[in-house]
């Protein structure tokens, strides 16, 4: 595992505010007209928390090209990760979380905002 996924790891916590950048990333917008308590209008999904999320995650990369891989090891400690990747047939993307969910959205990140980049620079 690289110490990039690492890095990730501990800079992305799972929740609302990684769950809002998979959106921007991605292009979603909920479709609604119901106000929330806070004053603004749909709601994100919980691409970093729930295994719902993941899913609508791991089909919207499927379909940019990406094949995925998802695995559950040891570590050397004894603790339980998740291992996330996402290939492109030249880059891999790779993400090591404490859940199948924030795994899975820390290698997205990872694909979706080198893809940002490569954009900008072409």
């Amino acid at each position: 595992m690289s110490e990039r996924s690492t890095r990730m790891e501990q800079a992305h916590k799972p929740g609302t505010e990684l769950d809002n950048r998979i959106a921007q990333l991605v292009g979603y917008q909920s479709m609604t007209t119901a106000m929330n308590p806070d004053g603004t209008f749909g709601h994100t999904p919980a691409f970093s928390t729930s295994w719902s999320g993941m899913q609508l995650v791991v089909e919207e990369m499927q379909r940019r090209g990406y094949d995925f891989r998802l695995r559950l090891y040891e570590t050397i400690g004894g603790e339980w990760k998740y291992f996330a990747r996402f290939e492109d047939g030249e880059e891999e993307y790779d993400a090591i979380g404490d859940s199948a969910p924030h795994a899975v959205a820390l290698a997205a990140l990872s694909a979706l905002e080198g893809q940002a980049e490569t954009k900008t620079k072409g």
